[in-house]
């Protein structure tokens, strides 16, 4: 007989608690063996980053907010033709990190640009479907 295992996650503080049970099948006992895993994941936040000067790079960025804290990611947003930066980026940082990085750099100076700084909001699907022409002319068979 194989065991059966089950995840329970549970959040505690900034942290998100996974909890792993293993039961093991024994026939000969009347109560199955439970071996249990704990792991802790630190819980991070995506922040936007926006009004970027074109000159400004990941580095000057992560520089800027490294003063709050650990930057794990840092990503300038390019255009696809050109690559030429857009003028906006994303930063990951752990929650309470993150949180300090918005009070402090919201609205603060760099490379001559006050930034905007806030949670990311999840990127919403646009629609490019076809549809129909609109405007005048003649309706056609």
């Amino acid at each position: 007989m194989s065991g059966t295992q089950v995840a329970k996650f549970r959040l505690f503080g900034s942290f998100l608690i996974l909890t792993g049970y293993r039961l093991l099948s024994n026939p000969y006992r009347k109560v199955p063996d439970v071996s249990l895993q704990v792991r802790w994941i630190k819980l991070s936040k995506k922040l936007f980053v926006g009004n970027l000067s074109f000159q400004t790079t990941e580095n000057d960025i992560t520089d800027a907010f490294a003063r709050c804290g650990a930057v794990e990611t840092v990503s300038i947003i390019t255009d696809r033709d050109t690559g030429r930066s857009k003028g906006f980026g994303f930063i990951t940082m752990s929650e309470e990190d993150a949180d300090k990085a918005i009070a402090q750099l919201n609205g603060s100076q760099l490379d001559g640009r006050a930034l905007t700084v806030n949670e990311a909001k999840p990127m919403v699907k646009r629609d490019f479907g076809g549809g129909g022409r609109s405007g005048g002319g003649r309706n056609r068979y």
